[in-house]
């Protein structure tokens, strides 16, 4: 059962209409499959520990990160379909091709995306970063 709702929220459309049914459905199925290949193979954690110690690193970094306050210089809309976020976060560095997890409390308390960062030398050096984001339409 689990196996076939993740293939079903997989499609791209039902995917993008209901991406938290998605995410969660691989979250538990997850948590579901550690216990059972535990259980049948006793070696099985020696394969799963070193993604396990990366993902719960990562999750650690995030939660750490993730409560800082931002100050939102600028936002504005170039043309139909994409808006450009400028923000300032107070000790935040960064580097071409990273990227920041956004939530605006305004549409979902719990809903966080990722963005590319998009910001330019000038505005990096005043400590000013930005994201550009696309319009996906309706759902």
């Amino acid at each position: 059962g689990l196996i076939v709702a993740m293939g079903v929220f997989a499609f791209a459309p039902v995917r993008r209409r209901f991406f938290e049914l998605f995410y969660y459905a691989h979250l538990a199925a997850a948590y579901f499959s550690i216990p059972v290949v535990l259980m049948h193979a006793s070696a099985g954690w020696q394969y799963m520990l070193p993604g396990l110690t990366v993902w719960f690193v990562d999750q650690l970094m995030r939660l750490s990160r993730g409560g800082r306050t931002v100050e939102i210089v600028r936002v504005e809309a170039c043309g139909n379909s994409a808006t450009v976020i400028e923000f300032r976060c107070r000790g935040m560095s960064a580097a071409p091709g990273q990227y920041v997890f956004l939530c605006i409390p305004e549409l979902s308390l719990f809903e966080w995306h990722p963005f590319t960062l998009s910001t330019s030398l000038e505005n990096h050096l005043e400590g000013v970063f930005s994201v550009h984001v696309k319009s996906m339409g309706p759902g």
